[in-house]
């Protein structure tokens, strides 16, 4: 998971941030490209359908965490004011006080198909993906970081086609076969 450049891994909430942005702008271009928010919401409400399909699947949350972070950062945000680990742990505390995250996740994505540059939505996005995973691991949050890196691994060995190809309001997929 090592690129040139970056330090050894700490596996820190501010690492993983560090390595997700850099390898996003770089895999999928800037903001300044044109490659604004819209893109990784598209994704992300993909992402709803296969939740909706299977609930209990770990990995679509954490994907849904991942888009949401994007879509945040791709909208102008600051990553000295999304504080990851204070979100993991609020959604540790509050994940019983949420019926139902997948209905309200649902709910904020459509919200920012009107509003994709609204930076209260993106975090609200990614607190609701987060309380989803923890619903599934019964309040734990100590499996979210490590489930994010290995996720992060998986997608720096994909192969990804040339964002320049493609349309900046819509998900980039990767090309199907390596590291499914």
């Amino acid at each position: 998971m090592y690129k040139p450049g970056w330090p050894a891994l700490k596996m820190d909430w501010n690492d993983y941030l560090l390595r997700h942005i850099e390898w996003g702008w770089a895999t999928f271009g800037t903001p300044q490209d044109g490659r604004g928010p819209k893109g990784p919401l598209d994704h992300a409400l993909k992402e709803v359908k296969e939740i909706e399909a299977n609930p209990a699947d770990i990995t679509e949350w954490i994907d849904a965490i991942i888009l949401t972070i994007d879509g945040y950062f791709r909208a102008a945000g600051d990553a000295d004011v999304l504080k990851l680990e204070r979100l993991a742990f609020l959604s540790g505390v509050e994940y019983q006080s949420w019926t139902n995250p997948l209905v309200s996740l649902k709910d904020t994505l459509t919200k920012l198909l009107d509003q994709p540059d609204s930076l209260e939505l993106w975090r609200h996005a990614i607190f609701l993906s987060m309380v989803g995973y923890v619903q599934l691991n019964e309040g734990s949050t100590n499996e979210m970081l490590m489930q994010l890196f290995a996720k992060q691994r998986k997608n720096f060995n994909r192969d990804w086609p040339d964002w320049r190809k493609s349309d900046p309001d819509k998900a980039v997929e990767h090309v199907r076969g390596k590291h499914d």
